[in-house]
């Protein structure tokens, strides 16, 4: 089977949610079919050589298009301009003009299925001349659901009337793009149960799954030596959620910690601190140690009581929460971190929407080795019968190869992995 498969972002070296499961799923569709590959990456971060001895493997044909993130200085003039522009420029931004170009060159042939894995690469479509193409079945790998994170960051917005305005009318700008892109394809991929109900509900006629993020799980025994650090923060340290995450830990939670514990050790472990990440830790290196850009995140599960996700804004699943449970360290989190995964407050994990309940949940943990170890072991076990990527490439295979089968003998693999 000829696939094109299409993607915003590398998917290697795999070190975050989105690039993990890219890196996965195209080694499933590698396995069994002919896959031609085509994604933008970040010269800085990774030469073109590097990226396509780890992809060329994988791929008939592997194109790549170097681009650099665009980023502006935030302003009222600017969010205003980002309200009014249609599409929504905070999404199509990330498309180039060369992206395209190569994008209409693949499209001269003809493919069997076109795989876009994330709503970023799926809006590409909209600017391609897919006549040879048009009527391949098209699939959508919804990784984030802009919708939703939009939504948070408009419902967050207390400061500032006009700013809350802005950010309701942006909200529902991506909102309507969003759902006119997802009616144009054939099959869905959802990431949790709630997305998939939203998906059910807003494209009825589309077949649709749900496939979580995998996680390679670690042995269920954890090491109880002395541990080097009280709380682990992990993630990318140049995504704004994550970024936004660590400065209401240091300015809301942290304080109330250190009126019962001052010798806390906070681990921050991450990809490309930013300047406001650094200045935090530069600030107060007595508590804080940053490691950046390590090449293993689990040493660091092991070295530490807690790790903790703070998150109050964003979308999708938190690789982040599934890494620390499938290390078996327990894990105090917010409802916004812990969308999308079935844990149980108090049974897999402790969660917490207030800086003094998050501080008091971090203090159960390290002053309770008996509640430590029944969360780490039950989280361990919820990833086991969830999250295994080996049942998850099935599934994932499966709802592809559906799309070429005739029509009376396609196969319902519509709901659950």
């Amino acid at each position: 089977m000829k696939i094109l498969l299409l993607s915003l972002y590398a998917p290697y070296p795999p070190y975050d949610g989105g690039s993990i499961r890219t890196f996965e799923l195209l080694q499933a569709l590698a396995s069994k079919h002919s896959v031609t590959y085509l994604s933008t990456y970040n010269p800085q971060a990774i030469s073109s050589e590097d990226l396509a001895k780890h992809l060329s493997p994988l791929c008939k044909k592997l194109v790549l298009v170097g681009t650099v993130g665009i980023t502006h200085k935030w302003s009222y003039a600017r969010l205003l301009y980002e309200t009014v522009i249609y599409p929504p420029i905070s999404l199509t931004k990330h498309l180039s003009p060369e992206y395209i170009k190569e994008l209409n060159a693949l499209l001269q042939q003809k493919y069997d299925v076109i795989i876009c894995n994330s709503i970023l690469s799926g809006q590409s479509l909209n600017w391609a001349e897919s006549s040879a193409n048009s009527e391949t079945p098209k699939i959508l790998d919804l990784v984030d659901i802009f919708d939703l994170m939009y939504s948070r960051e408009y419902q967050a917005e207390s400061s500032n009337r006009l700013y809350k305005l802005l950010k309701y009318l942006n909200w529902q700008k991506i909102r309507f793009y969003e759902r006119s892109l997802w009616r144009k394809f054939t099959g869905l991929i959802a990431i949790s149960d709630a997305d998939l109900r939203t998906l059910q509900t807003i494209a009825p006629t589309q077949s649709n799954i749900m496939l979580p993020n995998g996680i390679r799980l670690a042995p269920q025994q954890r090491d109880e030596h002395k541990k080097a650090f009280d709380i682990l923060i992990v993630g990318r340290l140049d995504y704004a959620p994550n970024i936004e995450a660590i400065r209401y830990f240091d300015q809301q939670i942290l304080p109330i910690l250190l009126r019962t514990q001052p010798n806390l050790k906070v681990a921050l472990v991450g990809k490309n601190p930013q300047s406001s990440i650094q200045m935090i830790v530069e600030r107060d290196n007595t508590h804080y140690a940053l490691f950046s850009n390590v090449p293993d995140v689990s040493d660091y599960y092991r070295q530490s009581k807690v790790a903790v996700v703070p998150v109050v804004s964003g979308s999708g699943i938190k690789i982040k929460l599934l890494e620390a449970l499938a290390q078996g360290c327990p894990v105090v989190t917010t409802s916004v971190g812990a969308y999308g995964v079935p844990v149980i407050d108090r049974r897999h994990v402790l969660i917490a929407d207030t800086p003094q309940q998050f501080a008091d949940s971090i203090f159960a943990l390290t002053n309770n080795d008996n509640l430590s170890r029944m969360l780490a072991y039950n989280g361990q076990i919820l990833m086991q019968e969830q999250y295994d990527w080996q049942k998850i490439k099935i599934a994932y295979l499966q709802f592809v190869e559906q799309f070429t089968l005739p029509p009376n003998q396609l196969i319902d693999v519509s709901g659950t992995a």
